[in-house]
Order: C-alpha cells, then structure tokens, then sequence
C-alpha cells in the first residue's frame, strides 16, 4: 500500500485488479471451513459471504446466537429511536475461531446518531459572500475546466435514508448555467420523492466542481450497531467490478462511539481500495475539536483514518479564515501517519497558541488534511435556492477537483491518483503554492482551546484549499518522472 501511494516509489501507481487483490488478500479456503465449522456445530449451514471471502452474513435465533457468543440478549428501548435487541456482555469465541475472526457485529453496541450534518446558519448567511460553483472555480483556478476522459468517474455515498430528486440537480445545473448533466448511476435505494440537503448538496457540487465527469449515487441501506456501515460500503465498493476512481463521503460518527475492531477492519478495506486507485476523501465534522466532557479531544471517524484523505473548512471566500467548526486535532485511535510526521512536528513546534498537551493525543494520527469551503455554499432543494454550511460541503469540492486532475492523467494515458496523503503532504511541504492556505482560523469547543490556523499546515484547515494548476502539474510531474 505505502508503496503504490508513494510518489518517491518506482512502484507508485503500480494498482492491481479485483481478482488480484482476491487472490493476495481474500482468506483462504482452509481458513474459511474453520469457521464454517464451529458454525455448523450450532446448527447453521446457511449463509452469505461477500466475492472477497472476508465477511459471513448468518441469520440464526436469539437463542442460538447466546449460546454461539456465550452472551445475554435483552431488548432495549429508546423513546425517539424505537426498540434494539443487544447484549451487555462481552462476546466470546473458541481460541481458533478468534484467532481468523476480527469482529462480530449485532452484539454490543448501541445506536449513535451524532453523525456529521450539512446546517444551516442565517447569522453567518448575513455576514458573508455566498459560494456557488463560479466562487469556487475562480477561488481554485478551475474556470474552463471540464471533464473529457471517458473512463473517469467520481462518486458520492449517502447513507441514514439520504437521497436526492435528479428535478433539484437540474434546477442547480441550470441556475448556475451549468451543463445539463444527470448522474450516471444510482446504486442502491434513492427515493426522489423524499430528498435529503446532505445527499443534494453532495451530488450538486462534486458536479458542480468536476464538471462532465461521470458520477455516481452510492446510497447505502441500513445499520452497522445503529451507525452508518461503512464497513459494509467498503466492502461493496472492494468487489465491484468498476470502481469510481474518487469518493466522497460526508458521514461520520465521534471516534469513541465506535470499537477499535471495526474501525481496524475499515483500515484493512481503504488500502484494499487505494489498491485499485481510488482516491477516499471524508469531511472532517462540524464539532470543531470534538470535545469530550473531561476537555479532550474525541474526533471524528473515519476522518481519523490514515486512509482516507479528511477534508476540513474554511469560510469567507473575501478573506478566507479557518471555521470554527472545522474538526481537527489528534486520534485517540491511530498515531502520526508517516506521510505526516514532519509536518505535525513543526506545527507542535512553532504553532501559535497550542492548547495543554492533557487535552489531545500529541502523538495521534492528526487531521485534516486540507480543506475547503463549509460555510454559505448555496443548493438547490424542493426547487428552492438556499445556503448550508459544513464541512460536508468541502468534501465533494475538494474531491471534484481531484477528479480533474484525475480526467488530465488519463487523458495523457497516466494513472490515477489513489490515496492520495503520501503526495499531498509532499507537496505541501516542497511546493506550498499548490494549496491555499489559510493563516487564521481556530476550532475550539467547549473547554477545549481548540487549534489555531498559521502557515502551512495546521489542525484545523490542513494544507488548505486547492490550487489546481499548480497541484495538478506537480501530481503529473511524479508519473512522468518516473516514466
């Protein structure tokens, strides 16, 4: 993985197809009947495994499930949410069958709906400009820019019941004198009828951005323990034969909410898709350093991730500062990806107000990675035009403009850009012209200080904005060179 995504690597961009990665990474068959096996002791021969062999899907009794997991099950209930079959203790498996197994879901957790949001805000509705498709081109340097390479594709993921009415991303496209565009896919559940802003306000604007490149709806049904089941999406877009070569996803949950085992197997399933070059961009959170009640850091996941390119915000596109409700800081889970070492170093160092070392993790895996617009960017809902704010907006933005990088590579018969960390902070550190950046700014919430923004990168807006020629010619510059 950190090879193929590493610009220094004779091996960069070297990605591998589904069936190869099936047959290095899939479990092997003498694996599987171990678990098959102790499955089949309890009575079930019936279930369903993905293409890849790495997850089992069984439907089985309460009873049996306790006696499977050594557990108790009781029925919980919760006056807004309804009515939730879990266990209170901890699930256990016969030492041969834990030793292949990475997690059993549908046992312990309960639901969280803290998820990531796009808000409203009439207060800062007054006070700035407001961003459209044009602000955001000329903010870039993207004006003229359109999509012609034919095998390019982009796409977002909705989860929690989000859709969009294809009648609004006309309306948009047409308000804007955009061309006239629908999206080339919808996979999974959508229902026009009952659109959502997060779900429209993605499918607008990575179109918005990377103008003429095909796009694709991924909308996700269901729960993973009454959150969004990124894994589960993960493990759809790791056995489809096609891959959009850019993602974006605006969800997300407070990283505590979720169990190292899980996020671990997420980890597992983004280098499994950067493999195939495809490039994961996820909006940071809108609770700035995502405060806990004893005044420490608790970001965001999968922002947290060091997979996945997290995209914070910054708002006033006439004197661009930082958004206080940029999420940035430090994972609990995972420390200092390597791609990131010397740039969190001289922040820690040399940056401006750092709050007390007791209220973040010093040696986390720290975020975001750059940033864009999260505050006044105008959509289009029920035929009506109005402003939302969160980095659920950057996060297609910042993706559109990695698909027009993308669309100039494959034009020049070049590869795509994969994960794309390893070159990002490369870039900022060697050409700090291909971002941006953003120079005020801080993310403080409740009794945490929160981050300050300053020169180059930082915890709240990253390495910053996109400057798009200059990005994209040094991104190009590293296949050629190694061409």
């Amino acid at each position: 993985f950190w090879d193929v995504s590493n610009p220094d690597s004779l091996n960069y961009a070297n990605y591998i197809d589904l069936n190869t990665i099936i047959e290095r990474f899939s479990p092997t068959q003498e694996t599987l009947m171990v678990l098959y096996k102790w499955m089949s002791t309890f009575g079930i021969d019936s279930y369903v495994a993905t293409p890849t062999r790495d997850f089992v899907t069984i439907k089985t009794t309460v009873e049996t499930a306790q006696n499977m997991f050594q557990i108790k099950y009781s029925q919980y209930s919760h006056p807004s949410h309804g009515t939730i079959t879990r266990s209170l203790d901890r699930y256990t498996l016969p030492s041969h069958v834990a030793e292949i197994v990475s997690f059993v879901t549908g046992i312990n957790r309960f639901p969280s709906y803290g998820s990531i949001s796009v808000k409203n805000s009439p207060k800062r509705t007054l006070e700035q400009t407001n961003v459209t498709p044009q602000v955001i081109w000329s903010t870039f340097n993207t004006n003229g820019v359109k999509g012609n390479a034919t095998q390019n594709l982009q796409a977002v993921v909705q989860f929690l019941q989000q859709y969009y009415d294809p009648t609004d991303l006309t309306d948009f496209q047409t308000h804007f004198n955009l061309d006239l565009q629908p999206a080339d896919k919808i996979i999974g559940p959508n229902d026009p009828t009952n659109p959502g802003t997060e779900a429209l306000l993605d499918i607008e604007y990575i179109m918005g951005v990377a103008l003429k490149v095909k796009t694709w709806f991924w909308s996700n049904a269901g729960l993973h323990d009454g959150q969004e089941p990124f894994v589960q999406w993960a493990q759809d877009l790791n056995a489809a034969s096609q891959v959009p070569y850019v993602v974006s996803v605006s969800y997300g949950d407070e990283e505590s909410s979720v169990t190292k085992d899980y996020t671990d197997r997420l980890n597992i399933e983004l280098q499994k898709i950067a493999l195939r070059g495809v490039s994961v961009l996820f909006a940071a959170g809108d609770n700035g350093v995502g405060c806990t009640s004893s005044c420490v850091n608790d970001p965001n996941w999968p922002a947290s991730s060091p997979y996945v390119t997290t995209v914070g915000g910054f708002a006033n596109p006439g004197a661009l500062t930082g958004d206080t409700i940029s999420s940035g800081g430090f994972s609990n889970y995972y420390s200092t990806a390597p791609y990131q070492v010397n740039a969190v170093k001289k922040y820690l160092s040399t940056g401006p107000n750092l709050p007390p070392a007791s209220q973040y993790n010093v040696t986390g895996r720290a975020m975001p990675d750059v940033s864009s617009f999260s505050e006044n960017v105008m959509v289009f809902q029920d035929g009506f035009e109005e402003p939302v704010g969160g980095t659920s907006c950057a996060s297609p933005v910042f993706a559109g403009i990695i698909s027009l990088i993308n669309d100039e590579l494959l034009q020049a018969n070049l590869k795509t850009l994969g994960f794309l960390n390893t070159a990002l902070y490369k870039i900022g550190e060697s050409t700090p012209s291909a971002f941006i950046d953003i120079t005020s700014g801080n993310n403080g919430n409740g009794c945490c200080n929160g981050f300050t923004a300053t020169t180059g990168w930082d915890p709240i807006t990253g390495w910053g904005g996109p400057n798009f020629p200059v990005l994209k010619q040094v991104l190009k510059s590293f296949q050629l060179k190694k061409n």
